[in-house]
């Protein structure tokens, strides 16, 4: 439920400023379309925690958490693995970024010289209002 708030949230961030500061009239469905595809690449990393490698990766690291003095017990190749997965998951991120930003510009028609001031404060209040609005409701 949180993915799909945030991207809800981002896009209803973008269309407010677009609607406030757009060179012409935006349509909401543009603004939201593209947001949705621009999240596409994330899809695939919300099926990471169903691989063992993961689940196990994370138990080891919370015990190093708690005790940083110990080993973390893994093997090379199980921890070869996991950065590769982790590389992967840098990657889908980064391309989700740069389409989230293609997205507003080509969507919202915002003037030039606040498209990363809307996009900056867009991405980190699709993170942080999604977790506030998830502890109330929980």
């Amino acid at each position: 439920s949180q993915p799909v708030l945030s991207v809800g949230v981002v896009a209803l961030w973008f269309v407010l400023f677009a609607k406030i500061f757009g060179k012409s009239s935006v349509r909401t469905i543009d603004v939201v379309g593209t947001q949705c595809f621009a999240f596409l690449p994330l899809a695939p990393v919300s099926t990471l925690g169903f691989f063992h490698i993961v689940q196990e990766m994370n138990v080891k690291l919370q015990e190093f958490a708690a005790n940083p003095g110990t080993s973390l017990g893994v093997g090379p190749l199980q921890m070869t693995a996991f950065v590769v997965l982790m590389l992967v998951v840098m990657l889908l991120t980064v391309w989700s970024a740069i389409w989230i930003y293609k997205g507003l510009k080509v969507a919202a028609n915002l003037p030039d010289s606040i498209h990363i001031p809307v996009y900056v404060t867009g991405l980190l209040v699709g993170m942080i209002v999604p977790k506030v609005l998830i502890s109330f409701i929980f």
